[in-house]
């Protein structure tokens, strides 16, 4: 029997979406050691109104272990203190425990958004371990600016038919606010009902698709449904639950949950219309994007392997991922393990970087929003295995080692000749993706995608269309490299 989802959509108070932040750099500085106090509620407010501590590069120490860690605000750190069942709200500067707020069960997922006026919203679903109530419940935990909780609110809304829910937030698809869409995040749930609802009204539906995760992108109509027990994507039209668009993702089955990883830039401010999925049992990282328009439509899935991860050969299927919103930086890893693998989206191409090391295994990563202010960039946030330690990351580029910006000679030829190497073809696949014509994955392997990108250059240039690089399209692709900038000349010239 397929697996089936049944989705469910409550009402909220209005909320007015103001207002979205720029992208900004930090730099990072020195590591140092700190062990963090404990602020009170007025000496919380007081540091509201002081000036803002600047976030740089350091390694933090908790007093008490926590369990999960999640995106805060933009300069604070959500995590979850399993033992004492509460939220505390971390400053990232400093590692000081600004508030904490208790609940009745423990979190199941959780996403930040901004709602205006510097006030930050959590939306989670829990496992209720008070008998007397319903199994789960949704939450709505309030932070101002930066430092404490205002307020939490909890429904017991969810169907007990329910096995794994979870929620999101959808953009002004009611006039002035906010809706939330729970559904059951679940492989073998025997639901086959949406629930469809708005301020005015609600209506059952039969079930169309079954996502397991659902990815916002500032449409109040759509949102990308993913299903990787049946190797699909889809856009969802929120309002009566028809898929309009569906694509076949290969390698994107999994079997345990566990071992499937997602995250999507800029969920805070109503979702990019990216998602960058980490496959631990395919070994294969998949980024997938929605053209915006009146109609959208899911672009061509780029996909890349994973099998550098030297982790994932040894059995541990239990990935992490993350990435910041330009995708220049994306980051896998897998739980217990200190070796992240580091890829960038260009252009049309996914392209593998050297990987990384931390100092300590990680068990979770959080990227902080970022900031309504110019001056910051998000903010990476690792959890070691010993569930104390905390790295803070303010400008994750600068564990990446650049690719160097060289001079080179205007009459240097980016293919003097014919060869096949994989360091030619690397070099191929990097100029077609300069120029606009999407390779897929820079990995110095031939194959139909770049072969379909030469052919792409060769009919726009005018050229006989074979997909071979033969000396005219390697003279009318030299003509084009030289008349790239120096840092794009540079780029696709690296060895």
């Amino acid at each position: 029997m397929k697996d089936q989802t049944m989705f469910h959509i409550s009402t909220r108070h209005r909320k007015v979406l103001m207002g979205f932040p720029r992208r900004a750099f930090l730099v990072l500085t020195f590591v140092i050691w700190v062990e963090p106090p404990v602020l009170g509620r007025a000496e919380a407010e007081e540091a509201t109104v002081a000036s803002v501590t600047p976030i740089t590069r350091q390694v933090l120490q908790l007093n008490r272990p926590v369990g999960r860690i999640f995106a805060g605000t933009s300069e604070a750190l959500l995590a979850f203190d399993y033992e004492l069942s509460e939220f505390q709200l971390i400053d990232a500067a400093t590692g000081a425990i600004a508030d904490t707020q208790k609940t009745e069960g423990a979190p199941l997922n959780l996403t930040t958004y901004y709602v205006g006026q510097n006030k930050w919203e959590f939306l989670y679903t829990q496992k209720n371990d008070d008998p007397s109530r319903k199994r789960f419940s949704l939450g709505i935990l309030m932070s101002k600016k930066r430092n404490y909780f205002t307020s939490i609110n909890v429904l017991d809304n969810i169907p007990d038919t329910f096995l794994s829910p979870s929620a999101k937030y959808i953009f002004g698809i009611s006039k002035g606010g906010m809706d939330i869409i729970t559904w059951d995040r679940s492989f073998v749930t025997n639901n086959r009902v949406y629930n469809i609802g708005g301020l005015r009204d609600r209506i059952d539906k039969f079930a169309k698709l079954y996502p397991y995760d659902l990815i916002v992108f500032r449409d109040s109509n759509y949102m990308l449904a993913i299903t990787p027990h049946e190797h699909m994507a889809s856009l969802l039209n929120v309002r009566d639950g028809y898929p309009e668009d569906t694509v076949y993702v290969e390698e994107l089955s999994v079997g345990d949950p566990a071992h499937y990883s997602s995250f999507s830039p800029d969920m805070a401010l109503g979702g990019a219309g990216t998602v960058v999925i980490a496959n631990g049992e395919a070994e294969v990282l998949t980024v997938m994007s929605v053209i915006p328009g009146n109609i959208p439509q899911i672009d061509r899935p780029l996909q890349i392997s994973l099998r550098s991860l030297s982790a994932l050969t040894t059995g541990n299927r239990k990935v992490l991922v993350a990435a910041n919103h330009s995708l220049s930086v994306i980051l896998v890893g897998t739980v217990g393990s200190n070796e992240l693998a580091v890829f960038r989206k260009v252009g049309g191409a996914l392209e593998e970087l050297k990987p990384v090391e931390l100092n300590f295994p990680i068990i979770d990563i959080a990227v902080l929003p970022r900031s309504l202010r110019s001056s910051d960039n998000e903010i990476f946030v690792f959890l070691g295995d010993d569930k104390r330690t905390l790295q803070i990351e303010p400008d994750i580029a600068a564990l990446i080692e650049p690719r160097p910006i060289e001079a080179h000679d205007p009459a240097e030829q980016a293919f003097p000749s014919n060869q096949v190497d994989r360091d030619s073809v690397a070099r191929l696949q990097r100029a077609l993706t300069t120029l606009g014509f999407s390779v897929g994955v820079i990995d110095g392997m031939p194959g139909r995608v770049t072969t379909a990108a030469v052919r792409a250059f060769q009919f726009k240039g005018g050229l006989k269309v074979t997909g071979v690089l033969d000396q005219e399209t390697r003279e009318a692709l030299n003509n084009a490299v030289s008349q790239l900038t120096p840092a794009d000349r540079s780029y696709v010239l690296s060895p």
